[in-house]
Formats: C-alpha cells, sequence, structure tokens
C-alpha cells in the first residue's frame, strides 16, 4: 500500500506542543500501553515501574541506543507491526533522521519526526510499555544505567487516554466505477496525528479498519484529510467514517457516517431535446423532453429564474418517468430560463443542464374592473376602480359625449395602483352642460384587453357661462309703470332655464345714485323674456340690465344697460278763485287741488304793464284764503294762484281775477 509519509510529520509537527519545553523524565497513555519519555540525547536508562496504590518497584528494562543505521533501521522495522496506524519514514527519510541524530545527539534537532513517539523508541530515548494493564495507574522510576543512584520519577498515569479531537467535518466526495474520494475537514488547534479509515459495505455486517491512500492539506488553522479507497466494486454502495488518533494512538471523536456508491453520477446524461412553449388551454408554459436514462436517475428538478445568469429556484421535482411538466406560475409576457438538474440514489446531483428560455403571450382575456365610481371636479370628472386580475399591465379609460355618442379612448396606458387605481379627466373638451358616460377596459400583460367596464355617467363641475341677454329695451306705460323686454336667450343657448333684472337710479346729473339692486327675490323663468316694473317714481331715471342663469348654475355677464326717465306728473291749477274786498284790503280765497302729492298754495298779484308779484305760500291743510293789505283804493289789481307738489313742481296759473278796492 503506498502512504504519503509527509502526512504524519507534518500533523506530529502540528501537535508539536506535546512536547514544548518537555520535561524528562514524562509518562503518557497511549492507546496500548504508557510511554516514557527518558532524555532528548543518548544515554542508557534502566526503567521500573509501580502501582501508585502499591510501593513495589519492578524492573521492566533497559533503553539502548542503536550503534548503526541498519540496527535504527531494523528497529523502524519492528515498530512498524506494533504501531500499524501511524505511517512511517521511507529508507531514505530514515538514513536522514540517522545521520542527524549521529551529528547531534538531541532528539529536538530532528525535523518534524522528532516528536514522533515510535522514532524515539528507536533511537533509545522512549521507552514503551505495552504490559501495563487497562485503566491502572502507575508511576515510573528512570536510573542511569551508569549511575543507578541518579534516580527520576515520573508523575502518575494510566491508559488508554481520551484524545478531544476538535470536530471533523465531511467537506466532499467523487467517485469512479474503481475508485472512491472522501474529503474531511478539521479547524482548530487540536488536530490528528493519524486517522484509522472503517468502512462497511452495501449496509451489510459490521464495519471493517481498512487501508486506504491519503493526503492531506493545512490552510491556516485548518488541516484537510483526502483518502482514495480503491478496493471498492462498481456499482456498490459504502458506509465511511474515520477515527482521529493522537500521537500516541489515543482515539478522539470520529467523524459522522458518510454513504456513497461506486459510480459517476456526473457522467448520467441530462434531459435533452427541451421544448417550451405556451399552453392556451391552461394560460402557462409546458416544458417537455427526452431522458436518456430514467432508470440511473431518482428525480428530476427544474430551476427557474427571470434573469439567465442568476436568481434561479427550484420551481418542481419530479419523477424521471415524465417527460412534461406545466408551469403554471407565470406571468404573461415575460422571458423565463430554465434548467434541469437529475438526483441520483444517494442525493447526489447532477451538473445543470443548459439553459433554456421561454416568453409566455397569453390570449385569454383579463377580467374588466370593478367598484368603478366617478366624482365631478371643477375642472373635470376623477375616475377610481379596482382591479381584481393578476398579470394587468394597465388600464385604457374609454368617454362618450352623451348618451348617444359612441365611447372612445380618451387616455394613455394607466398603471395600476393599490388599494383603488385613479384617473382625472381634466381635458379642456369637457363642458359642464354636458353629462358623460365612463368605461374602461383592463389590458393584460399579454396586452389581451377585457370587456369594457359597466358605464358610469356623471356631468362635471366645470362652470358654465351662458350668453347675456340682447336686445333689452324699456318704455313706459299707460299705467304709468315700466315695461322692459329682450331676447329670448333660449333660442341661442337652451340651457339658459332664468333671468336676473337688476336695476339702479341715476341722478339729473347723470351720475348712479346707488347700486344695482335685485328687483325681486327668486328669478324668472326663461319662458319670459319681459318684466313690469311697478315700483318706480316719476322725476327719476332708471338702469336696468338683466342676467342669464344656466340650468346648471351659470351666470352670464350683465347685458347691455338701458335708462329711462319717468316724468314728473303735470299738477292741476287751483280751481274756484274768489277776491273781495273789506275795510283792510283784498281777500283772495280758492278751492283745494285735489291730489296727495301738493304740499303748497302760492298766490301772486299783478298791475297793468307790471311783472306778476309772489305775495306769499299757504301750506296745505291750513285755510284756502290770503289777505292782501298793501293794495291801494281805487288801483286796479289782478290775482291768481297756482299749485306747489312735493317734487316742488309748480302748477300753470288758475284763471286770473280782478279787483279795485
Amino acid at each position: 500500500m503506498i502512504r504519503i509519509k509527509l502526512f504524519i510529520c507534518l500533523l506530529a509537527f502540528c501537535n508539536g506542543n506535546l512536547f514544548s519545553q518537555q520535561e524528562y523524565p514524562a509518562a503518557i497513555g497511549g492507546a496500548f500501553g504508557i510511554f516514557i519519555d527518558i532524555a532528548n540525547s543518548s544515554g542508557s536508562y534502566i526503567i521500573e515501574r509501580t502501582e501508585t496504590s502499591v510501593e513495589n518497584w519492578i524492573e521492566l528494562g533497559k533503553t539502548i541506543n542503536p550503534l548503526s543505521e541498519v540496527e535504527f533501521a531494523g528497529k523502524l522495522s519492528a515498530l512498524s507491526t506494533q504501531f500499524s496506524d501511524f505511517n512511517f519514514p521511507n529508507e531514505k527519510q530514515a538514513s536522514q533522521i540517522w545521520n542527524i541524530w549521529q551529528r547531534t545527539n538531541r532528539v529536538d534537532s530532528i525535523p518534524y519526526w522528532g516528536n514522533i513517539p515510535f522514532i524515539k523508541i528507536a533511537l533509545g530515548t522512549m521507552y514503551f510499555d505495552a504490559s501495563a494493564n487497562l485503566n491502572t495507574k502507575y508511576q515510573y522510576r528512570i536510573s542511569n544505567a551508569v549511575n543507578v543512584q541518579q534516580k527520576e520519577f515520573t508523575g502518575s498515569v494510566s491508559f488508554p487516554q481520551v484524545f478531544r479531537n476538535d470536530r471533523i467535518n465531511f467537506y466532499s466526495s467523487s467517485a469512479e466505477v474503481n475508485k472512491i474520494f472522501l474529503e474531511f475537514r478539521v479547524s482548530g488547534e487540536v488536530t490528528p496525528s493519524a486517522f484509522k479509515i472503517f468502512r462497511r459495505d452495501n449496509g451489510a455486517g459490521g464495519y471493517q479498519k481498512i487501508s486506504t491512500i491519503n493526503g492531506f492539506n493545512i490552510t491556516n488553522d485548518t488541516l484537510s484529510f483526502i483518502l482514495t479507497d480503491t478496493s471498492v466494486s462498481a456499482y456498490n454502495f459504502y458506509n465511511y467514517f474515520i477515527l482521529p488518533l493522537d500521537l500516541f494512538g489515543n482515539e478522539g471523536t470520529p467523524s459522522d457516517t458518510i454513504f456513497i456508491g461506486a459510480y459517476n453520477f456526473q457522467n448520467v446524461p441530462l434531459p435533452h431535446n427541451v421544448q417550451i412553449v405556451s399552453d392556451d388551454s391552461s394560460d402557462a408554459f409546458r416544458l417537455s423532453w427526452f431522458l436518456p436514462n430514467p432508470d440511473a436517475v431518482v428525480s428530476v428538478k427544474i430551476f427557474r429564474s427571470e434573469i439567465f445568469d442568476s436568481g434561479f429556484v427550484q420551481i418542481a421535482e419530479l419523477s424521471p418517468k415524465l417527460n412534461n411538466y406545466v408551469d403554471i406560475m407565470t406571468e404573461p409576457m415575460k422571458r423565463y430560463y430554465y434548467y434541469f438538474q437529475l438526483t441520483g440514489p444517494l442525493g447526489e446531483n447532477s451538473p445543470a443542464s443548459a439553459r433554456f428560455g421561454g416568453f409566455h403571450q397569453s390570449i385569454i382575456p383579463p377580467v374588466p374592473p370593478e367598484n368603478i365610481n366617478a366624482e365631478s371636479l371643477s375642472n373635470g370628472v376623477k375616475l377610481q376602480w379596482q382591479n381584481t386580475e393578476d398579470f394587468i399591465e394597465g388600464f385604457w379609460v374609454y368617454r362618450s359625449n352623451g348618451f348617444s355618442d359612441s365611447l372612445a379612448l380618451i387616455s394613455n396606458l394607466i398603471n395600476e395602483e393599490k388599494p383603488f387605481t385613479v384617473y382625472s379627466d381634466t381635458s379642456e373638451e369637457l363642458s359642464g352642460k354636458l353629462t358623460y358616460l365612463y368605461s374602461i377596459r383592463s389590458s393584460s400583460t399579454s396586452h389581451a384587453l377585457s370587456n369594457f367596464s359597466d358605464t358610469i355617467a356623471i356631468r362635471p363641475e366645470i362652470e358654465t357661462v351662458p350668453p347675456a341677454p340682447t336686445g333689452l329695451v324699456a318704455f313706459l306705460q299707460d299705467d304709468n309703470s315700466i315695461r322692459i323686454l329682450w331676447d329670448d336667450m333660449t333660442e341661442i343657448e337652451s340651457s339658459v332655464g332664468y333671468y336676473l333684472i337688476f336695476r339702479k337710479t341715476i341722478d339729473p346729473s347723470g351720475k348712479t345714485t346707488s347700486e344695482y339692486e335685485l328687483l325681486i327675490d327668486s328669478a324668472l323663468s326663461s319662458d319670459n323674456n319681459l318684466f313690469i316694473d311697478t315700483t318706480t317714481e316719476t322725476g327719476k331715471t332708471y338702469e336696468y340690465v338683466v342676467q342669464s342663469i344656466d340650468l346648471f348654475g351659470g351666470q352670464s355677464s350683465l347685458s347691455n344697460p338701458v335708462q329711462l326717465l319717468k316724468p314728473l306728473a303735470e299738477v292741476k291749477s287751483p280751481v274756484g278763485l274768489y277776491v273781495s274786498r273789506d275795510k283792510e284790503g283784498v281777500i283772495i280765497k280758492w278751492d283745494p287741488v285735489i291730489e296727495e302729492d301738493i304740499t303748497e298754495y302760492r298766490v301772486y298779484r299783478q298791475q297793468r304793464d307790471e311783472e306778476k308779484e309772489f305775495l306769499g305760500s299757504v301750506k296745505k291743510g291750513k285755510p284756502l284764503q290770503m289777505n292782501d293789505r298793501g293794495v291801494k283804493s281805487g288801483e286796479l289789481y289782478f290775482y291768481s294762484v297756482t299749485a306747489l307738489d312735493k317734487n316742488q313742481q309748480e302748477s300753470l296759473s288758475s284763471y286770473t281775477v280782478s279787483i279795485r278796492p
């Protein structure tokens, strides 16, 4: 059996802390006896032993240093049977060890091998007590064979000891029909010096210790142990575990058991003739393939990703007898990539197959949106709705301008929002005078359109402005009321529903004496395009305007104004004028004017070729007479009377009456 001798040397070097700053003598328990480390250099020593509990010294033997390289090699050969679990140096390495020993006469001067117990035993610096009893504590006395009075004692020791190694982890495996490779790793400060390999064949019988080709690698604080078992039979199955040993053969905690077959699953043919097509009946992808050797496979795994070179996840694990699979978890109009991987009898995985791509386009129309609501805005209409479908790329909004018009597309593609999708129609074409119908269609990621949703009718609260009334005229009627007329605006705009009439007063200078005031509390129906104002006063000028109100509350601007002066009524002249004489002068009397607006009467006197002279006035309600005491006897006087109303309008003179006092 070929063995890599350097393995145990480097392991011994790694475990050199066992002998660092070694004090002599020292006794160490091993797997099959006790090792007494006596000295670092040559010398002859007598070894005695006693049980710790009873002092009864028994001589065991005497150490002897080899006198030649041949003698040293002979001792190594004899020891190789006793310590068969360890790798021994080859002939060249043994010669190098002997030469260093001859030159230095010191064990610690021998690189790597100087720590190995069987090397020390062969050189006569260590003694192995194979006659000790298990689990019995002993003490050893070492005497110099030249000077027996020079004695040294070891501490109390027993065997076997427990090797408290760091955990052994299985790392990887591979196999061919004629060999199996296993790799174990140990991380930490306490690493093994050797391993025993155990194997069980085809799950039958117990584990047997076997010989393998071994190797190792050390990286930082991690030891990799690699074994190659060439004694396997093709397509058989094996269990393995390894048992770690320290420098003295003490056993540690074994590795976990590994199960593997003598074949290479990587050579099993992968699926080919792969096809990926859209399956319209299930609205999904259908994958099909051919597997050349299904009997060598336990399962077929399918992996999927939306990216060609990353993000793959397993979506199915199928029997090797199947040759197709429907992937219903795809989204329309997305590209997907797939690959296959085979699973072997021991759970091993084949390499991944080549990647295959497909693009799924669904022809199935989606369901229209639901729960559509509309809200009137001052600048348009706000719509919102819910979507119950998956794989929707967006929505299209349609509108008709009234119940007799057809639906027309008005939006770009609208992305979905949760929980409601919202769209505002603020087109300049919208009018607050019209009621619009809206409907929505869903668009799938495959660009398939749904049917139209339920329609919803709504009028936007956009401000409306009806036309201002035209043709406004005003004239005075016989009953002294003012009649106002204007054009029928419904002939121009059918939505005009009402009119408002406003009036203000203008003074004689043309200045406004008041602001426009609404003449009546309620609006006039558009059936009437005239109004009669009976609340005017004579002698005043009035200005009128009219405003249109449509059925949606929109107000027009004011019409062009029209003005009309309501003239004052003519004041009647007093009648029944009568003059008489008395001893003091002239008495003038008259009858009252039957008008409510009369406030006073004025009396005038005149002589021939002279201007009429105002004598005075009499307030309404006083006795209608006046005494003229300023006359001259024998002269002729003419008298007349006028009436004055509340507007200071004076009537024509009454008829003239003359008298000579």
